[in-house]
């Protein structure tokens, strides 16, 4: 989460791989610090686009957050409003469910490993 709120427009990268595209995070954003990229699906690519423009509909600044509030300045905390998000979904939380839903796709374990972040693949089984 922390991730996702400090992230800024002048961070993303979109890159294609293959029929897909991604989001390239730099190494200075991520908890490892090691450079992700993170493939998404034309319906996840829809959700940042629709933040990309103030409430006037002006582009905002590279500087903005891509998840900041409606001028774009950075967001502390949305933990009371995540809890009822997921709790409205029925999910536990996105990261335990992204990683589920590509473990029952038959996704490999490193790859899931690499998605999330996580320096071990030992971490994915807990």
């Amino acid at each position: 989460m922390g991730e996702l709120l400090s992230l800024q427009w002048s961070q993303i990268r979109r890159v294609e791989q293959g029929q897909a595209q991604a989001i390239m995070l730099p190494g200075g954003k991520t908890k490892t610090h090691d450079r992700r990229v993170i493939p998404v699906s034309s319906d996840l690519r829809a959700v940042p686009e629709m933040r990309r423009t103030d409430s006037t509909g002006h582009p905002l600044p590279p500087d903005a957050y891509v998840f900041g509030n409606a001028v774009g300045d950075p967001v502390t905390s949305i933990k009371t409003a995540w809890r009822n998000a997921c709790r409205r979904a029925g999910i536990h939380d996105l990261r335990r469910e992204f990683a589920c839903r590509l473990l029952e796709s038959s996704a490999d374990l490193h790859d899931v490993r690499d998605f999330l972040g996580h320096a071990n693949v030992t971490t994915i089984s807990r």
